[in-house]
């Protein structure tokens, strides 16, 4: 039986960090720590070296000799329990997690002045998280913008201060709000703008601003009058990279008044289907990387405010997004000491923009996503589902 303490969660296959887990380490080596740590009764768990991807215990039994039992476990009893998804059953226990029936404060947003800036009706910035507008607005103009910050705030990202970056989790722009965007970006001294939606899907209109500009334009400049002190003048720099999955864009904020300048750069992922998860993960994982790349190579020391990360709704795409950022974050500090919990993670999300991840889809796509992730970049490494 597990004590009430323990911590639970996803583990890494290899991961050394739970107390009873010894990875490459041999039979007799296992009888060795048992004999010298051990009582009678006590046990650990490893990785078969002679069959890799399998486990075994081995036991300190009460006639003091060490027993080895091999584990077998069939990963079908996880996906179809009782003909339904392991994964469909743990966003469930999710969705009716006590922490998602805490009441919300959400009066700024769900006020008379600023309802009209939310695309829906039913998502709204949460009060404790959301990102005030700056400045004295004038008459008829507010401090609300439907977007939240996203702190880590398990203690497990704690330990590495790398971590504890923030990002700006935020709607997809309405007629009425893409001045406030553009102010949100300037004051918050975003640099990296990632957009996970086209602006048109299936005849509806996922957000308003349009940057598809024609191919003989090399510089295009829009200028939006934003109600605070100063005006911005946005300027898309160059002809837009096209990848596979993304497009590129660079863009040159500038404050007209105090004539000083910075650089935007902005990742459209293009190939999420409406309604449904990419069929390739690895392909939104290089789209996460061309990101940090993005960033590595541009910030030069260079203090950079929060990613500003949206899709249309700002919880959907956005959120899955965000949960594999932090969790391929968190893997790349150390994977061997890496403790991985998909669950907390989403619910960390959620206490500070409700409604992060919004099917059992969705959540099963960030299993995969981080699963391919460790396949391809740390070998030998897996995310195995587990009912927290």
């Amino acid at each position: 039986e597990i004590p009430p303490n323990e911590k639970i969660g996803f583990y890494l296959t290899c991961a050394r960090y739970e107390r009873i887990f010894h990875t490459s380490i041999s039979g007799p080596e296992a009888e060795e720590i048992l004999r010298h740590d051990g009582k009678i009764g006590s046990y650990l768990v490893r990785e078969s070296l002679s069959s890799p991807g399998t486990f075994v215990i081995s036991v300190r039994s009460t006639d003091d000799k060490i027993s080895h039992i091999k584990l077998f476990f069939d990963v079908r009893v996880v996906l179809y329990r009782n003909a339904v998804s392991g994964f469909s059953d743990e966003f469930e226990k999710l969705q009716s997690h006590p922490s998602q029936f805490e009441s919300v404060r959400c009066f700024a947003g769900k006020s008379e002045e600023n309802i009209n800036k939310n695309r829906y009706k039913n998502i709204v910035a949460n009060d404790r998280t959301r990102v005030y507008l700056e400045g004295d607005p004038p008459p008829g103009h507010t401090d609300y913008i439907n977007a939240n910050y996203i702190k880590k705030t398990l203690q497990t990202f704690f330990r590495y201060h790398c971590l504890l970056k923030v990002y700006i989790c935020t709607q997809g722009c309405l007629p009425n709000t893409v001045d406030d965007f553009w102010e949100m970006v300037w004051q918050q001294n975003s640099r990296i703008i990632v957009m996970i939606t086209k602006e048109v899907e299936k005849n509806k209109v996922r957000l308003y601003i349009n940057f598809t500009l024609p191919l003989f334009c090399l510089r295009e400049e829009y200028f939006f009058q934003t109600f605070f002190a100063f005006r911005i003048s946005v300027v898309v720099i160059g002809l837009e990279e096209q990848k596979r999955d993304f497009v590129f864009r660079t863009f040159e904020m500038k404050d007209t008044e105090a004539e000083c300048s910075r650089t935007i750069y902005q990742f459209q992922y293009m190939t999420w289907p409406d309604h449904g998860c990419p069929n390739n993960p690895l392909d939104l994982i290089n789209f996460r990387n061309e990101v940090r790349n993005c960033e590595f190579e541009c910030r030069q020391g260079e203090p950079w405010g929060p990613w500003v990360v949206h899709c249309s709704a700002g919880i959907g795409r956005g959120g899955v997004f965000l949960v594999i950022d932090i969790m391929t974050d968190h893997i790349e500090v150390d994977p061997s000491l890496c403790y991985v919990n998909i669950f907390r993670t989403v619910l960390m999300l959620r206490d500070q923009r409700a409604g992060i991840i919004q099917s059992d889809l969705q959540y099963r796509f960030i299993y995969q996503a981080l699963d391919t992730y460790l396949s391809k970049f740390h070998h030998g490494f897996s995310v195995l589902p587990y009912t927290s």
